[in-house]
């Protein structure tokens, strides 16, 4: 028998320590069935079009002033776009087979202490072209005025600052990348990692999580990319 949210009729809801043969982080249980269905999806499509996937957890937080709206993820993830497209038009000046990326992406939203929102988000890239997020530079070795990182782990502060309207060293403060948050998924040597598949799945199943999500608030609680298959 179904179990669905409290809040929410139309979610139904899953428990336990495994979904459709995939471990979750029970201690975080009940998921919610439609989240982890949308996030097998978009892993299994990266998979296909890209082979070998780079995914990256991490968490994006807000200013205390800031008037929350999930449409600071679309600002976010296009910028994040740019980023990508820029550094592949430069990576092609010097090499004519350099590796293109798509940007996937899943992202939720929560509610932490003092009722704040936050953002957790899983990007998906093509690990032939970003295999890391890279060294997090230190605080104190970045210039606000001419901030030139060029790994993911500075794209993704550089585009959460452009999101937010806010200085480089603002974004730094609000962006976490917990330990471990870099996986490559896929197939390798000719054969799906299936391990690896399964201990991504297991860290992300968080985001699934009904638990401090809000809902009847007329806010999107919950979103991924459209990385649909490629067909020729």
């Amino acid at each position: 028998m179904n179990t669905y949210h409290l809040s929410n009729r139309n979610l139904v809801l899953c428990e336990g320590k495994q979904w459709n043969g995939l471990p979750l982080q029970e201690k975080y249980s009940p998921f919610i069935l439609s989240y982890l269905e949308s996030m097998l999806s978009i892993f299994k499509n990266a998979i296909i079009m890209m082979q070998r996937v780079c995914v990256i957890r991490f968490d994006l937080h807000l200013p205390d002033s800031y008037i929350d709206n999930s449409s600071v993820i679309s600002r976010f993830t296009a910028s994040l776009k740019a980023q990508l497209e820029a550094n592949y038009q430069q990576r092609l000046r010097t090499n004519p087979k350099a590796h293109h990326s798509k940007l996937g992406y899943i992202w939720t939203r929560e509610y932490g202490i003092n009722n704040k929102p936050h953002y957790h988000l899983v990007i998906l890239l093509n690990a032939d072209a970003y295999g890391t997020l890279g060294t997090i530079p230190l605080l104190d070795t970045i210039n606000p005025q001419q901030f030139n990182g060029d790994n993911m782990a500075c794209r993704i502060m550089k585009a959460w600052a452009s999101a937010l309207q806010v200085n480089i060293i603002d974004a730094y403060r609000l962006v976490h990348f917990p330990e471990k948050c870099n996986y490559r998924i896929g197939i390798f040597q000719g054969v799906l990692d299936i391990a690896g598949f399964e201990n991504m799945f297991h860290r992300v199943s968080y985001l699934a999580k009904a638990n401090t999500k809000e809902f009847g608030n007329h806010q999107r609680n919950f979103g991924t990319s459209q990385l649909m298959i490629e067909r020729n």
